[in-house]
């Protein structure tokens, strides 16, 4: 409908059961653009979740990675000390 002031007003056809004095389910109603924003946050949460997942599992790997060679390490240096020992007694 064309206004006096030369803007357009569109009229689009309400789902059943519309209720206009109804304020609360304007916050509830979902739009089909919120319907997609709904689902990219839920994609986005996923992928964030696999990361974490991911990044867990990782620095799991990592942290045993150094126990392991923390481990060779102190054997290392006890075989180096057991041949130090052993060259100043001879």
């Amino acid at each position: 409908m064309l206004q006096s002031d030369g803007s357009m007003m569109r009229f689009r056809k309400m789902h059943e059961g519309y209720d206009p004095t109804d304020r609360r389910a304007k916050l509830v109603t979902t739009t089909a653009r919120g319907r997609a924003a709904e689902r990219v946050a839920r994609d986005a949460i996923a992928d964030m979740r696999d990361e974490k997942k991911f990044i867990v599992e990782y620095v799991a790997k990592a942290q045993a990675n150094e126990k392991a060679l923390k481990e060779l390490l102190q054997k290392l240096q006890k075989i180096e000390e057991d041949r130090l020992k052993a060259a100043a007694k001879s």
